[in-house]
């Protein structure tokens, strides 16, 4: 398993990606914007913002996102540790341990973003 910081911003992904990447001397970022996703009604604003960005600095790899819809980003809702499991098992372990006595918000379910893939 590997632990990775997801930072989520208002609209400024890319300008932070542009910030982070320079600064932390990362490698060239991996970026996916919302218009390149399988959304039905895709609102036009969010088209060209960034749905999911993944750099690596030093060995340390950070995704970026732009938030989504009503999920206005604040101090508290800005940052997610992503847990990169080695399994499905191991997904379904942590997620039935991790979930004892928590508020779930999206349960566990097969998604587009949520494929096994090396980085």
């Amino acid at each position: 398993m590997q632990a990775i910081p997801y930072l989520y911003f208002n609209g400024n992904a890319d300008e932070a990606i542009k910030f982070y990447v320079k600064a932390l001397k990362a490698n060239p970022p991996q970026i996916m914007h919302y218009q390149e996703q399988p959304f039905p009604d895709m609102p036009a604003d969010l088209a060209e913002k960034i749905m999911h960005a993944e750099f690596i600095a030093d060995g340390c790899i950070f995704y970026v996102s732009d938030a989504m819809g009503q999920n206005e980003v604040k101090v508290g809702n800005n940052l997610q540790i992503n847990l990169n499991c080695d399994s499905e098992e191991q997904i379904r372990e942590l997620y039935s341990r991790l979930s004892e006595g928590a508020q779930i918000h999206m349960e566990l379910q097969d998604t587009f973003w949520g494929r096994f893939s090396p980085c």
